[in-house]
């Protein structure tokens, strides 16, 4: 066994060496004797003898054909085990769980090391023993313990209040709430009506389970169903009765943590409270023993797996994970012990993810833009806080513009959100957050929205998330519905411009002529949050693709952005390839490139003649593209007028000729011709792409768009193709026009 390198701890005194002696196996121990505390420690592995074969898999599930897939951390084909670096902690002697390096950087994947981070609670003296997973041929190259440099616990809040008889779902115990609800439906409430009868229909045709529980409490309430109420038990005792939350494997990602089992705590605090009446002395104190023990183990795995979902600050497992464990933990102060320490951790991590959001409203890519995704957990910690603690977060400035944004993006005539990255997708859930901001800003907007969504037909789903979302949204719309404040339609005089700065998001209406254009350029989760967006897993679901537009004519995403899946390329947007290369990192990463970093593309300027109605958008792409690629300059500009025409303009310049390649995406239901260099996409209605002016002789075909699918697909599977244009010769400087007509 090769020679690891010394434990360097870090106190108050300096650092301080401890030697460590690998067993044979390869296992390592090592005391913590620093004062009671979160600790954080820190490895890097010399791994030039790994098997690094590892980490590519063929994929042939979900539509696939077999395709070379990674580097992956987790076997995507062998129940998420992971594949990278991995030890089973022990501390004190008990079991922790099975923690493994972080996602590998492209950095880190040249000079061929892993790297990662784990923390945990100490009260004492902690003996630490890490066991390898399996036989790795890797070296401990640095390992550093500390005082967790991130996290802390604090003190909690002076004043705060138990749970029992003040968190929110301590109310809905009372008869008297429902009865009331029960009345409103035929007046203030009353176009919930038709939707919660879909709901009490979900409920009596379906297993909605434990994570369906507000549903079934409001079908039994409301619709005076006793079935709904043995339901809402059962799922109770099946939930308690598990021998672990989230993948029942140990050795799988997300064992006793990640959101599902977030949603399992959350459900089963939320209905302790509900159905306290209803429980039984031996069905409550197993409910609360069962809460104890997983709300132990929950908090334990957030900080193992703080370089996965434990520690992302704004990606959706993290940011829905810790959110809804702190509307748990809220909801079980004065009931569980243990529940003061939850609290004491929960909130000031819950303060880094709320300095991470997008200051200008945009619903981020690590939250799939959707709004429910987005706001759901947040809200329900909001709301438990606020009752606890007179505290409200919705009192801080990056939460009124989401209207804003949605009021931009929204189109009435499709009920779709017509943006780069959903591109035109219908909205459905968040009634609770919308209620609220409705409520505490007195924005009609926000309760229009909130109307609108509930009674929009359901729309086609195609993830499991999509039914609860509908239907528990309407449940808590129901419950938060505030009637003093109407509802008032967005109203958005177009041809306008809206520049998200803080997102790098562009968006452009004009709907007289049915026209939204919407451009990205910038950090991933935006530029607040880019110095808090430190967790390799923060930056999920982006393929390499700045610069990148889509186009929505009369509410169809004509020009569109193909999925991302499980392998992330720059071919997948409408962007510039250099001699048949993509942007930095554009090495076929599954789901996200880890530990990206901003490199200082940008969107220069965007404005609108008011004179002209004309709209100008220029961006700078150079730093998108990697040094290997020569880009010495590279903008990019978008002409928008209301002759229905839309010029896209590139000026390249690289270190020596290249050929070089436009690609315009879109899919291939929609229908991709091409006549000589004239590209027409879709029929009714029909875009046409042309290159015009005095620009280099260019070679036009229609090509598939090779997307790997993940085990979901917004497109439902169906398949992408792309325009491509090409310049017949090496070019060492160009500008290139494409017109762009409907």
């Amino acid at each position: 066994m090769p020679q690891y390198a010394d434990l360097v701890v870090l106190t108050d005194d300096g650092p301080r060496r401890e030697p460590l002696t690998p067993d044979a196996d390869g296992t390592v121990r090592f005391t913590a004797n620093g004062a009671p505390g979160l600790y954080q420690l820190s490895i890097i592995f010399d791994a030039r003898d790994y098997d690094w074969g590892l980490l590519y898999e063929p994929l042939s599930k979900y539509e696939n054909t077999g395709q070379i897939t990674g580097p992956w951390d987790f076997s995507i084909n062998h129940g998420c085990v992971p594949v990278v670096p991995a030890y089973w902690v022990t501390i004190n002697g008990e079991s922790v769980g099975l923690w493994y390096a972080s996602r590998v950087s492209l950095e880190d994947l040249e000079r061929k090391r892993f790297r990662g981070r784990m923390a945990f609670l100490t009260d004492g003296p902690t003996e630490v023993e890490l066991r390898p997973y399996r036989e790795m041929n890797v070296r401990w190259q640095s390992a550093v313990l500390e005082p967790d440099p991130v996290d802390t616990l604090e003190p909690l809040p002076e004043g705060i209040l138990p749970a029992a008889g003040n968190a929110p779902a301590a109310h809905w115990a009372d008869p008297a709430l429902w009865e009331r609800l029960s009345e409103a439906l035929d007046s203030s409430h009353s176009f919930y009506r038709p939707a919660l009868e879909r709901v009490f229909e979900w409920v009596r045709t379906g297993e909605p389970g434990i994570r369906g529980f507000p549903a079934l409490l409001a079908t039994w309430r409301l619709a005076g169903d006793e079935s709904a109420l043995e339901a809402a038990l059962k799922a109770v005792d099946d939930t308690v009765a598990l021998p672990a939350f989230g993948n029942a494997a140990c050795d799988c990602y997300g064992h006793n943590g990640d959101m599902g089992a977030m949603v399992q705590l959350l459900n089963l605090a939320l209905a302790y409270h509900a159905l306290r009446d209803h429980l039984g002395e031996e069905r409550r104190e197993r409910l609360l023993e069962k809460l104890r023990v997983q709300g132990e183990i929950f908090l334990r795995q957030a900080l193992l797996m703080c370089d996965y979902w434990g520690g992302s600050v704004l990606q959706d497992h993290g940011w829905k994970s810790m959110f809804g464990f702190g509307a748990t933990a809220l909801h079980l102060l004065g009931e569980i012990p243990e529940a003061e320490r939850w609290v004491s951790y929960v909130i000031p991590r819950l303060r880094r993810s709320l300095k991470a959001m997008p200051r200008d409203g945009v619903i981020p890519a690590t939250s799939h833009y959707r709004l429910f995704l987005y706001t759901d957990e947040v809200t329900h910690y909001r709301d438990t806080l606020l009752a606890l603690t007179g505290e409200d977060i919705f009192d801080q400035p990056q939460f009124p513009p989401i209207v804003d944004f949605l009021a931009a993006a929204y189109d009435e005539a499709t009920d779709q959100i017509v943006a780069t990255g959903p591109d035109a997708e219908r909205q459905y859930g968040a009634q609770l957050f919308l209620n609220r901001i409705a409520s505490k800003y007195g924005d009609g907007r926000a309760a229009w929205f909130a109307r609108r969504t509930t009674g929009c037909p359901l729309p086609e789903m195609y993830h499991g998330n999509h039914p609860y979302a509908c239907h528990l949204g309407v449940v808590y719309g129901l419950l938060t519905h505030d009637p003093a404040v109407a509802p008032v339609a967005p109203d958005q005089p177009t041809p306008k411009v809206w520049h998200f700065e803080d997102s790098g998001l562009v968006h452009y209406r004009d709907d007289e002529s049915g026209m939204a254009l919407s451009v990205k350029c910038g950090p991933i989760a935006g530029y607040a949050a880019e110095p808090q967006v430190t967790c390799p897993c923060d930056l999920l679901g982006n393929a390499p693709g700045a610069g990148h537009f889509t186009l929505v004519i009369n509410g169809v995403p004509l020009l569109c952005t193909p999925d991302g899946g499980y392998r992330l390329k720059t071919f997948l947007r409408s962007v510039l390839l250099i001699d048949d290369e993509g942007q930095y990192g554009d090495i076929g990463y599954p789901m996200s490139i880890p530990a990206w970093r901003h490199r200082g593309e940008r969107i220069e300027s965007a404005a609108i003649d008011d004179l002209t109605q004309r709209a100008h958008i220029r961006l700078d792409l150079q730093p998108a593209y990697a040094e290997e690629t020569g880009v010495l300059a590279y903008t990019r500009e978008f002409i928008a007028a209301p002759e229905r025409t839309l010029v896209v303009r590139d000026h390249v310049v690289c270190d020596r000729p290249r050929i070089l390649s436009w690609l315009f995406q879109t899919k291939e239901e929609f229908g991709l011709t091409l006549d000589g260099l004239h590209a027409t996409v879709g029929q009714e209605p029909a875009l046409t792409i042309a290159p015009q002016g005095d620009i280099p002789e260019l070679s036009a075909s229609v090509r598939p768009t090779e997307v790997v699918w993940s085990y979901t697909s917004r497109n439902h599977f169906r398949p992408f193709v792309h325009a491509r244009y090409d310049t017949t010769a090496p070019m060492e400087s160009a500008v290139v026009e494409f017109a762009i007509t409907w």
